[in-house]
C-alpha cells in the first residue's frame, strides 16, 4: 500500500475515533473543540488560553486540514475499487459542520454553563440520531479500524 495512503487512513480514523464521544449524554465544551479540531482543522480559542482541546494531528503535514480535505485526497489517491466507500464518507463529513454547531440549537443543547467547571453540552436528538444512523456506519470500513 502506498505510504501516503497509509498515512492518510491513520489520520482519518484518529480523527473519526473522536466522534462517539459526542453520542454521550453529555459532554464539555473542551471535548467538542477538540472534536470540531478532528473535523474541520481549526480550534476555537478563548479569550486569555492559547488552545482549547485536544486534537493534534498524527502527521504535522495534516494538522491545518480538515476531515473533509483528507478524505479527498485519499479518494483521489486509493484504487478504483475503493473508492465508493471513501466517497460515501466524503458525502456524511459533509453534514459534520451543521451537527458540531454549538451556535444552533437543532444541533445541540446548552445543559450546564461555563462556571468553576467546563460548560456541558448535549446533541439534540435529531443531530445524535443522524451521527448514529448516517455518519458513523459510513467510516466503518476495515481500513479506518485501527
Amino acid at each position: 500500500m502506498d505510504e501516503t495512503i497509509q498515512k492518510l487512513d491513520l489520520e482519518i480514523a484518529k480523527r473519526v475515533s473522536y466522534l462517539p464521544g459526542v453520542l454521550k449524554v453529555q459532554f464539555s465544551w473542551t471535548d467538542l473543540q477538540t472534536l470540531k479540531k478532528a473535523v474541520l482543522g481549526k480550534l476555537k480559542i478563548r479569550p486569555g488560553v492559547e488552545t482549547v482541546g485536544d486534537s493534534d494531528a498524527i502527521f504535522p503535514e495534516y494538522n491545518s486540514r480538515t476531515l473533509l480535505s483528507l478524505l479527498w485526497e485519499l479518494k483521489r489517491l486509493a484504487p478504483a475499487s475503493e473508492q465508493e466507500g471513501i466517497a460515501h464518507a466524503i458525502e456524511v463529513t459533509k453534514k459534520l459542520p451543521a451537527l458540531l454547531d454549538d451556535n444552533d440549537p437543532n444541533a445541540m443543547k446548552l445543559l450546564k454553563p461555563y462556571g468553576d467547571e467546563d460548560s456541558q453540552w448535549c446533541l439534540t436528538p435529531e443531530a445524535k440520531g443522524t451521527l448514529q444512523t448516517q455518519v458513523l456506519p459510513a467510516f466503518q470500513l476495515d481500513r479506518w479500524k485501527y
